[in-house]
């Protein structure tokens, strides 16, 4: 375990913030937002409202980092949210291991042993990146070191405060603020804190979600598993040539999946499934859990060094609301509980913290009503829902080729369920134990052969993707926030469009970039500003048009006209509109592709010109946006497809857009 050295730069355990210190107009707190959890939704949480002058307290109950790994994979849309802290995706990436050690899943008797197949999930790429949809990349990085990363930027931003071994007890509502009792762990002492608002990030057994109340739905213990973390560097140099992210091992001995977290430094954990209440956590002592390393290596000779063993449930639940009370948030595995399968755990985690944060700075700074918190639970929950359903598909669908193998995980359960079951209670526990483990040692004892004679079906199942895949670029940056309730303005074609991109789609079909009402800003790469309008005069210009909202110091939604949008009538009437409007209500963006027409920043205006590669900006010409409204999270809010070349009538579209989205009065 790391001890938690940073802490020596942050404020002493039982030191706040000074009272009526503030940066937005919540006097008399000791934090704007108190967070409950120091994991990567909590910080990432802090990070952003940081970003938007808002001061938050982070309680950990932990005093140390866990050196067990646990998620491992970040996807496009969580680095293209860490972008917004400065330096972080550039540290993440310092420790990204190469690619040729985490593209493939191999498929085998063991690790080093007989070889099933494997598949390579980025076919003809040298590299992860997708230039034309995200300026990032998905990243391989184990959450143990991407924390300390994310603990490093809140220790050294001046409007974090950081309290380890302190955890939330309780949250009480009062009048225009929330009371919350935290509790140091090592002495037990109680104190009472003064907060705006509350944001439950401190995981599924955290407590908080429990104490207001709010039930899990969905489907709890898919399956029940250990974790064994070991390291073996000897084990990271043998697999040179076979290397993979995970490999599934299927052997007499064992069933396993392993994840190389670090190959090149030789950090594993297996993952191994067992059957309650018949087989316990307490059956794998070191000595169980190093013959089942020895057995999924296929070498007992191979050096390895177990660090720790962990129990764990997979399931597939998520929040009834995300918002059980007007002052308390849940964030994070607080709101939702995902199988691995597919790496959306901490990814949506993340992302919950990019929706709520910008909502809880516009209100704190006055810059929208309360009521555009309420957003939150409609917006996020439909995401998490879609994602763990798809978790959860993902999960049997990683099953298929043990089904193939006779290693049938439903016969398993039934065999399970049946010697469990009342009818055979009265046998000794001992014997059904034994005959559990005699018939899944009978199945595992059969999988190689069955194997072999089935290997053109593996191999089949295998080359044509019909196995656990690594990349959802449609789920991952395509999801759209579609709820009634959402802080969005669509007009009924905008709802059509949505609805139509929702249909089902073939597994393999590409995913490609498009404007919709509630969905990603698409990814533009910016080659050069061509006029800086309101841009403050030291700041860097975006490298990507999903950076746009990075650039406002406040919450504050960006106009984007399109290339279609620059006819002159129809350019002055938008800017004259944004500018009448005041920059606290809106930031205008003019988007070129390609070189833009002669004397295009000549015109004095406010707003900020860019010139943007047409590869990956092909989205912006396509269908029939003319002028978008994007919010502070890089959604789009609005948007207009026809001609509007009256100052006035942009101007009312706009406001009444702006007070869709934002739940503010224009006056």
């Amino acid at each position: 375990m790391r001890m938690l050295r940073a802490l020596r730069f942050a404020p002493k355990p039982g030191k706040l913030w000074p009272r009526g210190v503030s940066t937005s107009p919540c006097p008399g707190l000791d934090a704007e937002v108190v967070i409950a959890g120091g994991g990567p939704t909590g910080l990432i949480t802090a990070l952003l409202l940081a970003r938007w002058g808002v001061r938050s307290l982070v309680a950990e109950r932990s005093t140390a980092l866990t050196q067990h790994p646990q998620a491992h994979l970040i996807n496009h849309r969580s680095m293209e949210v860490m972008r917004a802290v400065p330096g972080l995706t550039d540290q993440i990436w310092a420790g990204v291991p190469p690619l040729d050690q985490w593209r493939s899943f191999v498929y085998c008797g063991s690790m080093l042993g007989d070889l099933l197949g494997s598949v390579d999930h980025f076919p003809g790429q040298a590299s992860p990146h997708l230039p034309l949809l995200s300026p990032e990349p998905v990243t391989h990085l184990s959450q143990h070191k991407l924390v300390p990363l994310l603990w490093q930027a809140a220790l050294a931003d001046p409007l974090v405060q950081v309290l380890a071994g302190c955890s939330v007890r309780s949250v009480r509502p009062g009048e225009g603020h929330v009371e919350v009792d935290i509790q140091e762990r090592a002495a037990g002492t109680l104190r009472t804190l003064h907060g705006a608002y509350v944001v439950a990030a401190d995981g599924a057994r955290g407590g908080l979600r429990q104490a207001a109340g709010v039930e899990l739905q969905g489907s709890a213990g898919l399956q029940h598993l250990i974790n064994i973390h070991f390291v073996s560097p000897e084990l990271g140099r043998r697999l040179r040539g076979r290397e993979g992210m995970l490999y599934f091992v299927f052997s007499p001995a064992t069933i396993a999946v392993v994840v190389a977290h670090n190959i090149l430094e030789g950090e594993f954990v297996a993952q191994i499934p067992y059957f309650p209440p018949l087989q316990s956590a307490a059956d794998f002592t070191p000595g169980a859990c190093s013959r089942l390393v020895a057995a999924a290596i296929g070498d007992p000779a191979v050096p390895v060094e177990l660090r720790t063993v962990r129990p764990w449930a997979m399931s597939g639940l998520v929040a009834a609301t995300y918002q059980p009370h007007s002052r308390l948030f849940l964030a994070g595995d607080a709101a939702h509980v995902f199988p691995p399968s597919g790496a959306f755990g901490m990814n949506t985690g993340i992302q919950d913290a990019h929706n709520l944060a910008w909502k809880l700075a516009a209100v704190l700074g006055r810059e929208a009503r309360p009521s555009l918190l309420h957003s939150y639970s409609a917006e996020r929950r439909p995401v998490a829902l879609a994602n763990m359903q798809l978790s959860v598909q993902n999960f049997y669908e990683a099953l298929r080729i043990p089904k193939l193998m006779g290693l049938d995980y439903h016969t398993a359960l039934r065999l399970n369920d049946t010697l469990t079951s009342p009818a055979v209670a009265w046998l000794p526990p001992g014997l059904r134990r034994s005959a559990l483990e005699a018939g899944l040692a009978l199945g595992q004892a059969a999988a190689p052969a069955l194997g072999t004679l089935r290997s053109r079906d593996i191999r089949a199942a295998l080359e044509g993707g019909e196995t656990l895949r690594l990349q959802y670029p449609k789920e991952d940056l395509g999801f759209v926030y579609r709820s009634p309730d959402a802080a969005l303005a669509p007009s009924a074609a905008d709802l059509a469009e949505v609805d139509l991109a929702a249909r089902p789609r073939p597994r393999h079909a590409p995913y490609t970039p498009a404007t919709l009402v509630g969905g990603r800003l698409p990814h533009a790469a910016v080659d050069a500003v061509i006029s800086r309008g309101w841009l403050a005069g030291g700041a860097a210009g975006p490298a990507s048009t999903v950076d746009l909202p990075c650039l406002v110091a406040s919450p504050t939604p960006l106009l984007l006209l399109l290339p279609s949008g620059h006819e002159a009538l129809e350019r002055r009437a938008w800017l004259a509109a944004a500018e009448r409007l005041a920059p606290q209500r809106v930031l205008p963006v003019v988007l070129h592709l390609g070189p833009a027409p002669a004397g295009a920043a000549a015109e004095r205006t406010n707003a900020l010109e860019l010139q943007c590669d047409p590869a990956s900006g092909a989205w912006a010409t396509t269908g029939g946006a003319r002028v978008l409204l994007v919010r502070p999270d890089g959604h789009i809010g609005a948007k207009w497809s026809e001609r509007v070349a009256d100052a006035a009538r942009a101007q009312g579209a706009l406001e009444q857009a702006l007070a869709a989205v934002m739940h503010c009065a224009l006056t």
